[in-house]
């Protein structure tokens, strides 16, 4: 790089200070103030918002000198450098959404679609990513490529925006990140990629002698969003290889702190059922704010892991193996997890969703059977209602059911037309838990089936049996057929009953209701353990 490249840059470092020092006097007359709310914002006092603008005054000045002192660093396509035409007008219309949102505030949508639309000059003006590889795997974009590069660059914009909670966090992180590009370009010979990152540094870097804990000044969403960009987009110019190829894992091994900050706030906040753009105090400086820490030491012990990231990159880079900085990365990250400084909440709710999951999958699997056997009772032939009691009977037995009995009651009469009986060979032991079941169907011609069931809890699945077994108890007091036995006519093999008896009890019965022992049937309980 040569001498006027380095003046230029040291010069932005302390044109970026200057203008921050202005802005933070004038942001107040402008509105341009973050208050505190006690919640979320706990900074002490009302704090100016407008640092954004300094970094991107300092930036676009200090790169359209360089651009005119080096005209052949920043031509473009005519020799394969860096457009830098396209790259300031994106991030200059980031810079002014994000002013337009520090002042009036934007929806989600509003401010996504106004991302989108920022991008465009670069992706369809600049270079656009073409060919993509992962560890080796290269996959040709064709249509997708403006869409991917879309997505890329509102991707990057939207991790450093909304790490952007902590006083000096956000800058500290794009420091890191564009000094790291910065390096990355130099390995690949490209010193205009290098020239732009180091320019974009030193501006951020005298924006942080006014935003370094206890803040005097806040970049907002106008410089958060600019410096995402500007970090996805050199991201693109400093990870292309032959072919034009976007080597995907080294930028994301790059940004990883905040891309698996973000990454937890989104799956914490939807697993929780709140909307993902909702703001909570779940962020990594929170929690490490939350273990003892002070806002420099957290915010030091963040730009270590970013440092190491950093690391990591430029390792990957001298040894041409994208597996390494992976590898490398995602240890560090498992490191915080097993650890518990970091993630291990938001990864404690995902198993156990995941088991909730399986769990209901082998529940199906379990009811599937019982399912199609009341579809078969549905349908039975005549002849074939014995051969299905005695099957009902049978999964009632693996359920811990010791004896059944459904009464077919006329409404009108108060008679028992029908009876149904089973007992299982063993009665229960008097010191073994009991339970009891409760069903009612009320049937066509003003008749209403009674089946009452009881059982010893001899498995901890008891309850999920018997809720199994309750499809089979529906459907068979729905369907039995009831043409009367003769008179008085019983068969203790079957047990099957068919005296009309008087119907004593005067409790009022409620459809589909489940009781257990010394209590009045309830349509809401469930079986359990007496």
């Amino acid at each position: 790089m040569s001498a006027t490249a380095v003046a230029v840059i040291a010069a932005t470092l302390l044109i970026a200070c200057a203008l921050t020092a202005g802005v933070r006097r004038l942001a107040p007359r402008l509105g341009f103030i973050d208050r505190p709310d006690g919640d979320r914002k706990r900074h002490a006092q009302p704090t100016p918002l407008m640092g954004g603008l300094a970094i991107g005054v300092s930036f676009f000045l200090s790169a359209t000198v360089l651009a005119a002192v080096l005209p052949r660093m920043f031509d473009g396509a005519k020799n394969g450098t860096l457009g830098l035409a396209p790259l300031l007008t994106s991030a200059g219309l980031f810079c002014l959404l994000g002013l337009y949102d520090d002042r009036r505030g934007l929806s989600p949508r509003a401010k996504l679609l106004g991302q989108i639309a920022a991008c465009l000059p670069f992706v369809v003006w600049g270079e656009a990513i073409g060919m993509v590889g992962v560890l080796g795997v290269r996959c040709t974009l064709g249509i997708w490529s403006v869409p991917f590069t879309v997505f890329w660059l509102v991707a990057c914009s939207n991790v450093i925006n909304l790490i952007d909670g902590m006083d000096g966090l956000a800058g500290t992180i794009s420091c890191i990140a564009l000094m790291t590009l910065a390096a990355m370009a130099t390995l690949m010979g490209r010193y205009d990629v290098t020239a732009v990152a180091l320019l974009a540094a030193a501006s951020v870097t005298g924006f942080l002698v006014y935003n370094w804990p206890p803040a005097k000044i806040f970049m907002g969403d106008s410089g958060s969003l600019m410096l995402g960009f500007l970090i996805g987009a050199l991201a693109i110019q400093a990870a292309l290889k032959q072919a034009a190829c976007f080597m995907l894992i080294v930028p994301l091994v790059l940004i990883s702190v905040p891309v698996f900050d973000t990454a937890m706030a989104i799956l914490r906040r939807k697993l929780a059922g709140r909307k993902i753009g909702e703001a909570d105090r779940g962020h990594i400086h929170h929690r490490l704010q939350a273990h003892g820490l002070s806002r420099v030491q957290s915010l030091l012990l963040i730009a270590g892991l970013c440092i190491a990231m950093a690391g990591f990159c430029v390792l990957s880079v001298l040894v041409n193996s994208e597996f390494l900085a992976l590898l490398l990365c995602c240890s560090l990250l498992a490191v915080l997890v097993i650890a518990r400084v970091f993630g291990h909440d938001e990864i404690d709710m995902a198993l156990q969703h995941v088991r909730a999951i399986a769990t209901l999958l082998v529940d199906i699997i379990q009811v599937v059977p019982s399912r199609l056997l009341a579809v078969r009772l549905t349908n039975m032939a005549p002849g074939q209602s014995e051969d299905y009691w005695q099957i009902v009977c049978q999964r009632l037995a693996q359920c811990g059911g010791k004896d059944l009995e459904i009464r077919f009651t006329d409404l009108d009469s108060r008679n028992v037309v029908h009876r149904l009986c089973w007992r299982a060979d063993a009665p229960a032991s008097p010191a073994t838990d009991t339970w009891q079941v409760r069903h009612t169907v009320p049937r066509d011609g003003g008749i209403l089936a009674t089946l009452t069931a009881t059982g010893t809890v001899d498995d901890p699945q008891w309850a999920a049996k018997v809720n199994e077994a309750s499809q089979l108890f529906h459907t068979l007091c729905r369907i039995w057929p009831l043409a009367p036995l003769p008179r008085g006519s019983r068969d203790e093999g079957q047990g099957f009953e068919a005296d009309v008896i008087r119907f004593d009890d005067s409790r009022p019965q409620q459809p589909h209701s489940i009781a257990s022992p010394g209590e009045d049937a309830d349509p809401l309980q469930q079986p359990r353990a007496a």
